[in-house]
């Protein structure tokens, strides 16, 4: 019974915390110094930990991928590339969406409900995801083959 079991390791999304604005006047220098100081704030170790934790999920998805029975769904790519898909942004290793750095991109109204929670666009892509990677690894378990 249970050498049959199918399981999906799904990645936390990124945090989604506001995005800090530039202020007008700020030099590069001046914003580089506040990213320093921003980098050991809570915030940005918090999500930075979530990042640590989707690569490791992943990671271990893709070690007993081999088996047939587990598959990993990168929530984390995947809300960020949507996100950034419909805002028209590309993504920055150096500044993530929703790090909370200076010139970093924020996630707009609709994708979470307080940057932790998911609101209906997180959900959207949460939904999708999981359907096609499911169906896809599992094509006997697409709702027309129940």
């Amino acid at each position: 019974m249970l050498e049959d079991t199918k399981i999906v390791l799904i990645t936390p999304p990124p945090i989604a915390g506001q995005a800090a604005a530039i202020q007008p006047g700020m030099s590069e220098d001046e914003v580089e110094d506040a990213n320093v100081w921003k980098r050991e704030g809570p915030r940005y170790k918090t999500y930075m930990s979530k990042r640590r934790y989707a690569e490791g999920v992943m990671q271990i998805a893709g070690e007993y991928e081999e088996t047939g029975r587990v598959v990993g769904l990168n929530f984390w790519k995947d809300v960020v590339e949507a996100m950034l898909g419909e805002e028209g942004g590309v993504y920055d290793e150096e500044l993530p969406p929703g790090c909370g750095l200076l010139g970093a991109p924020g996630f707009p109204k609709g994708w979470f409900t307080d940057g932790l929670h998911l609101d209906v666009k997180g959900y959207g892509v949460l939904s999708k995801g999981l359907m096609d990677l499911v169906v896809k690894k599992w094509p006997e378990l697409a709702p027309e083959n129940l």
